[in-house]
């Protein structure tokens, strides 16, 4: 019964734990609520709040009204507690980590998390409300019907799904791989191998004034310049050139990178002028030919 009653106070804190992430959000445009939040955001967290307040409240009254209560329903509700706890964590987990994420609910986005700790919690949770499902729809009566047979059918199903869900989710954590569009995978991998410097680009943190006799080669482009898939920066094209003329000048050569994914032209002249304090010698532009494709627009499919 205090085990049961605990589980519910967890509700209670997962509720806060998700409202407090809300808070930490703001809204991209239209910050028309104290200038933080969009009205619909603002709704939101209103609607979290409300649900946190209640969340409390059952809690308390809930301790004299556990009398009565049937095990199975016992458990069931306790499966579902625990999964809103768990749940509650890994978004607060993953707002910590980056706060961008905290508007991940407004987008259905409620399980998805680059934080391997947080992506853990969230399939557990996962977990939890598959057992409050099937414990409610465990079969009373005995004897089995075609019914039952069928719920035993989706349940081996989904726990298949569930597993394999868990399975990819621990490569993800331990194996991030970079891949060609946007993936959880892929933003795993560039969390743990792509740190930026003050500029917000892919490398290290640069003196405005040069060494003295050093010369400065700026490297600016797309994802082929950012090294997209290299997980060791020193591997880079940029910083490779650099260690050849180093080595064939007699000098030292400092690499700068200037560079993004999913950039074009437009983007890498904006690039080029945030690093023109820091007085390149030479810059090279690693050009891509789908990096011109800003300037035609997109034709409807059958106007050709």
């Amino acid at each position: 019964m205090r085990y049961f009653f605990s589980l519910r106070m967890g509700r209670a804190l997962g509720a806060i734990l998700f409202l407090v992430a809300l808070l930490q959000y703001r809204s991209f445009e239209h910050r028309t609520v104290i200038g933080l939040w969009s009205y619909p955001f603002a709704i939101l967290i209103i609607a979290a709040g409300v649900l946190a307040g209640l969340g409390i409240t059952a809690s308390v009254l809930e301790k004299w009204r556990i009398v009565g209560v049937t095990p199975q329903h016992r458990y069931q509700r306790a499966s579902l507690d625990l999964a809103i706890l768990l749940w509650a964590v890994s978004y607060f987990l993953g707002c910590v980590d980056n706060p961008g994420n905290c508007g991940n609910v407004a987008d259905l986005k409620l399980f998805g998390w680059t934080t391997p700790l947080a992506s853990l919690l969230g399939w557990i949770s996962l977990c939890c409300v598959f057992a409050a499902v099937a414990i409610g729809a465990a079969p009373r009566p005995k004897g089995a019907d075609w019914s039952a047979n069928l719920m035993l059918l989706i349940g081996t199903l989904a726990v298949v799904g569930l597993m394999l869900e868990g399975g990819l989710r621990l490569k993800v954590a331990f194996m991030p791989e970079a891949q060609g569009f946007p993936t959880f995978s892929s933003a795993a991998w560039e969390r743990r191998h792509a740190q930026h410097n003050r500029e917000g680009f892919r490398d290290v943190d640069h003196e405005v004034s040069k060494s003295p006799g050093a010369l400065r080669l700026a490297v600016v482009g797309d994802s082929f310049a950012y090294g997209w898939g290299i997980s060791e920066m020193d591997h880079r094209f940029g910083e490779q050139l650099a260690a050849q003329l180093s080595k064939r000048t007699g000098r030292h050569w400092e690499p700068i990178n200037a560079s993004a994914p999913d950039t074009h032209t437009l983007h890498h002249l904006n690039f080029l002028e945030r690093i023109l304090p820091y007085e390149p010698d030479h810059v090279v532009l690693l050009y891509v030919f789908n990096d011109m494709d800003y300037i035609y627009p997109i034709t409807p499919r059958g106007q050709m």
